[in-house]
């Protein structure tokens, strides 16, 4: 079982629609939209990171709205602590040819530094 937070920024006045969205797609378990550098948060949980991919690319960034994802997962057979600095993916995943993913150990920065103003 993969367990994973997908981190997305959204377009200005979005964060709202788009987390009602995210909650509707099969694997998302929960979608809140938040305060911060990122305006939504998922909890998605799959069988595996083949699956994860397809949900973040196929699903997550097909909502409207959607501008960027970073995906944090963990997979609970691999034995890993999943905690902070770690996103459990691996060189070689799937998840990680995503369009706009990054497995980064805590060196992600949006590109705006997290400050976005209204266009």
């Amino acid at each position: 079982m993969i367990e994973a937070y997908v981190l997305l920024l959204t377009e200005v006045g979005r964060s709202g629609r788009v987390a009602e969205k995210i909650r509707k797609l099969q694997g998302v378990t929960k979608s809140r939209a938040v305060t911060g550098p990122f305006d939504v948060v998922a909890l998605a949980e799959v069988q595996d990171f083949a699956q994860l991919a397809d949900l973040v690319q196929h699903g997550m960034q097909t909502v409207e709205g959607v501008t960027r994802t970073m995906t944090c997962g963990h997979d609970d057979h691999r034995g890993g602590h999943g905690g902070t600095g770690d996103t459990g993916l691996r060189s070689g995943d799937p998840a990680l040819a995503s369009r706009g993913e990054a497995a980064t150990r805590g060196r992600f920065r949006p590109p705006d530094g997290g400050h976005r103003q209204p266009t």
